[in-house]
């Protein structure tokens, strides 16, 4: 079973680490590899559809008026990095009809929450979640969050761009590589 430590030090050993950390926080290299994981995971998820972090769950309506052109708001889940389709809660699977949305901020007094727009009723969100384990994740996607981190650290820690501009290379070679993927 893996761990994000183990993600982080197989990221350490792309550059060339001397030694692997035993935590996130037990060294410099554990400090600025906590600093950047779920950053990185994050923007990684958002690139792609990725089947592992697929997540449904029917929206909550959110209270007040909502913007110009739109009938309905509902709460912008915490966890999601990317929303893949507003879905209604009646639809013909033989003549599926898209459903416009947009997300964008409601404010209501001193309160500002990110909402998402449409003009369906009683709607499900399917979306990308960065609540996700290692072990969710496909072998390819953590060895693009591995080359990734590295092509990060390798600046906090050995201050080489010409090596970090090679791993950021390799992970985005590995996205492409998995856009054949079998989902």
């Amino acid at each position: 079973m893996a761990t994000e430590l183990d993600l982080v030090n197989r990221s350490l050993v792309e550059i060339a680490s001397r030694q692997p950390i035993t935590s996130l926080s037990d060294n410099v290299q554990g400090v600025y590899a906590s600093t950047i994981y779920q950053a990185a995971l994050n923007m990684l998820l958002r690139q792609e559809d990725f089947e592992f972090c697929r997540t449904e769950v029917v929206l909550t309506p959110v209270a007040g008026t909502p913007a110009l052109n739109w009938t309905y708001q509902y709460a912008y889940p915490s966890d999601c990095q990317r929303v893949r389709q507003v879905v209604p809660e009646t639809w013909d699977q033989y003549d599926p009809q898209p459903v416009r949305w947009d997300v964008g901020n409601f404010v209501n007094g001193d309160v500002t929450q990110t909402v998402i727009w449409t003009g369906t009723a009683s709607a499900s969100l399917v979306y990308s979640s960065n609540n996700v384990t290692v072990d969710q994740m496909d072998a390819g996607f953590q060895e693009q969050l591995v080359r990734y981190m590295g092509s990060i650290l390798s600046m906090s820690n050995a201050g080489r761009p010409d090596f970090a501009q090679k791993l950021l290379e390799q992970a985005g070679g590995i996205g492409q590589a998995m856009k054949d993927r079998d989902s």
